[in-house]
C-alpha cells in the first residue's frame, strides 16, 4: 500500500503507517488487559487483530533507519540483523528458564 501511494514522500508515509501500527496495537493491547479470561473467543479476536495491525509496520523500522542514516544505513541494518538473529536463538532458552522456575514454584 505504501508502495502504490506516490503523492506523499517517505518520511511521512512512514510516519504515517509507524503511528496506525504502533498507536492502534497499543490501544488493543490495553483493551485485551480488561476483557475477561473466560470470554475466550473475544481474546482471541482482540490478539488477532493486534498481530494484524502491527503488520503495518512490516518494514517501518528498517525504512525509517534509512531515511534518518543515509550513508550509514547498512551499519544500522547490520545491527537490527544481529539483533533479531541474538534474540531468535536466546528465546528458547529464556523459555525453558522460566518453565524451570515454574516447575520449582509448583514443587513448594
Amino acid at each position: 500500500m505504501s508502495d502504490v501511494w506516490t503523492s506523499v514522500n517517505e518520511t511521512n508515509k512512514v510516519r504515517l503507517f509507524n503511528s496506525l501500527s504502533l498507536g492502534v496495537a497499543g490501544i488493543i493491547c490495553i483493551s485485551t488487559a480488561f476483557v475477561p479470561a473466560e470470554n475466550q473467543v473475544v481474546c482471541a479476536l482482540l490478539i488477532t487483530l493486534l498481530q494484524g495491525t502491527i503488520g503495518f509496520n512490516a518494514g517501518g523500522f528498517n525504512r525509517a533507519a534509512v531515511i534518518v542514516a543515509r550513508q550509514h544505513a547498512h551499519l544500522l541494518l547490520t545491527c537490527f540483523g544481529l539483533i533479531v538473529t541474538f534474540v531468535t536463538l536466546i528465546q528458547p532458552f529464556i523459555g525453558k528458564v522460566k518453565e524451570f522456575r515454574n516447575q520449582s514454584l509448583e514443587k513448594r
